[in-house]
């Protein structure tokens, strides 16, 4: 009877593990993916994370209150997302009066996310930064304008 017991926990011991194991690959992957996302975004020239603020400054007007838009290519109101941003196949788009931040790959702040926001060091300048798994670029940045 203790055999059998002790069978039993050790098989289910051996179960968990073994997910485990699983859970924890899948998330050094997605590290990994976004990692590799943030390195591609950065690497773009000059002219891209321009077009691409441009772009998100067309969600900011179209979306004046706060909203979570969803995944690129789901049914959603609104307009159309810019093709810039549409290319890079975001997960999850959220939308807050003067920031719009976009999740391209990995698992939340471990994955590749571009925020587009004024810049809260100096008042009227925007920038666009991207965060990485271990690292922040500011990647473009739209002075103020004088007053």
């Amino acid at each position: 009877m203790i055999k059998r017991k002790t069978l039993i926990i050790s098989m289910g011991l051996a179960c968990v593990m073994g997910a485990i194991g699983i859970l924890v690959g899948r998330l050094a992957y997605q590290v990994r993916q976004g990692v590799k996302a943030t390195e591609q975004f950065v690497a773009m020239p000059p002219q891209y994370h321009e077009q691409f603020a441009l772009a998100c400054d067309t969600l900011l007007a179209a979306y004046p209150r706060s909203e979570v838009r969803p995944v690129a290519g789901s049914p959603a109101p609104g307009p159309a997302l810019s093709a810039i941003i549409e290319q890079t196949k975001p997960r999850r788009i959220m939308i807050q009066p003067g920031r719009v931040e976009v999740s391209i790959q990995g698992v939340a702040r471990l994955g590749c996310n571009v925020i587009w926001r004024e810049n809260p060091e100096k008042k009227g300048e925007w920038i666009l930064t991207v965060w990485g798994a271990d690292s922040r670029h500011v990647v473009y940045t739209r002075p103020a304008h004088p007053q």
